[in-house]
């Protein structure tokens, strides 16, 4: 294979790789773990793809959406209404205070 062919093929396999991590990142599910643990992992997805192209309001509903729903409402409730209705930055902000709560 010439020098071409394996570029090629190093692009499809990062292309391929990418690919795979922002399905982990969009299809992430919350388990029995803490808040600040599924922050921590949801967050570790994200970092992965860093040119992943979503905006941040897309990657905090799509953590939002895979919450179990007794942690959507604690979320909820610590947001005073609906943690969605906050802007990014605000949403960004109270997930990073209660996990970092939920840590100590």
């Amino acid at each position: 294979m010439g020098q071409y062919g394996v570029k090629l093929l190093g692009q499809i396999l990062s292309r391929s790789k990418s690919a795979k991590l922002c399905n982990d990142m969009t299809t992430f599910a919350h388990f029995d773990e803490s808040i600040y643990e599924a922050w921590k992992r949801y967050k570790g997805l994200v970092w992965k793809v860093p040119n992943h192209g979503l905006p941040t309001w897309l990657e905090i509903q799509f953590f939002y959406n895979k919450l179990q729903p007794t942690t959507r409402m604690t979320m909820d409730a610590a947001a005073g209404g609906v943690l969605m209705s906050k802007d990014q930055d605000e949403a960004r902000a109270l997930l990073e205070e209660m996990a970092s709560n939920d840590y100590q």
